[in-house]
């Protein structure tokens, strides 16, 4: 079995780095903007659905060669950028704040919600840029 040879990630770590900085950033704004909103943690609820959006419109774009450079775009964008904006680790923690603060269905809601909304939100992104390619692909067709 051979496989393909990966690329050194060294070349995209300040991407990576830079994208990750300012997705970061804008959660921790988003994490404070919303926590004056009551128990449901609003601000990471937008953080999250909005990160899941962009990563699958990336992931379409990139699936539909939309893009001359795919390694630095996923680097800048997924990696850094979606990776810092979204984060597992808060959507767990905040669950368990929720849990624990005796708020047990505004957590089971904040995480059902969340996950639903990520997936569709995900699967939108993804649709839109692989939709247009084959749309333009069709009609040139004609």
């Amino acid at each position: 079995m051979t496989s393909t040879p990966r690329t050194s990630i060294r070349p995209l770590l300040p991407l990576i780095f830079i994208g990750g900085a300012l997705g970061t950033v804008l959660r921790d704004e988003l994490e404070r903007i919303g926590s004056s909103s009551g128990a449901f943690p609003i601000g990471i609820f937008i953080a999250n659905c909005v990160g899941s959006l962009l990563l699958g419109y990336v992931v379409g774009f990139i699936s539909a060669k939309e893009v001359t450079s795919p390694a630095r775009l996923r680097a800048l964008i997924g990696t850094g950028f979606c990776g810092g904006l979204t984060t597992f680790s808060t959507l767990c923690a905040g669950t368990v704040g929720l849990a624990q603060s005796d708020h047990v269905q505004t957590a089971l809601l904040y995480l059902a919600t969340t996950a639903i909304a990520g997936l569709v939100a995900a699967g939108s992104g993804y649709l839109v840029p692989t939709f247009r390619t084959n749309h333009r692909r069709s009609s040139t067709k004609s």
